[in-house]
């Protein structure tokens, strides 16, 4: 998730670290869940790696608006993960390959500016329901990409997966296709979208 800050509360987000003695089940689920990316056979593991150098899982209030992850452009290499709304490695896992591929497209622009539309005209986005610029358009739709190549492989090659995992990712994997067409409804229009690719 990125954040314009329209999006926030006028009073920013209370999020506080999770309690020391919830780290060690959520370090689990994320080496569980990594394992499973491993099996996959792709090379997004990899791409973790290079693009993810710190993860901070946090907790807030429930009465808040509420976070699932997040990272910044300003945060290079660093993710968010709220480690209370859901420990499972299915989540976890799900929010570290979200946030990655924020963080790899975020590195790739500190090189070369990829989306050079005016931040003021906004399009329905395929994950959020507000509104974005198609900087986020942008994202949102190759995040979605990522989750479904990442799952999708995990469906096809990992081959220890109990039938709860399998269920919640195929779901997952389903909900992310209706998404991506969302946002490449968007993106393909070149009208809309202005990139260095097309000048």
């Amino acid at each position: 998730m990125i954040f314009s800050q329209s999006e926030l509360p006028e009073d920013g987000l209370n999020l506080t670290r999770v309690n020391d003695n919830d780290v060690p089940a959520l370090v689990e689920n994320l080496e569980q869940g990594m394992i499973m990316l491993e099996g996959a056979r792709n090379n997004i593991l990899s791409e973790i790696y290079f693009s993810v150098k710190a993860i901070v899982f946090f907790t807030q209030p429930e009465k808040d608006y509420q976070v699932l992850s997040f990272t910044g452009d300003m945060m290079q290499t660093l993710i968010f993960i709220n480690g209370k709304k859901d420990n499972s490695h299915v989540f976890i896992i799900d929010k570290l390959i979200h946030e990655a591929a924020h963080t790899y497209l975020f590195l790739i622009n500190l090189h070369e500016e990829m989306v050079l539309n005016s931040r003021e005209k906004i399009y329905a986005s395929p994950l959020r329901s507000d509104k974005r610029d198609m900087f986020g358009i942008y994202h949102s739709t190759f995040v979605i990409q990522r989750l479904i190549f990442s799952f999708g492989n995990i469906l096809i090659h990992s081959s220890n997966l109990t039938e709860p995992d399998h269920c919640a990712i195929r779901d997952l994997v389903n909900m992310y296709y209706q998404k991506l067409d969302q946002g490449y409804e968007v993106t393909k229009n070149t009208e809309n979208y202005q990139s260095w690719l097309r000048t």
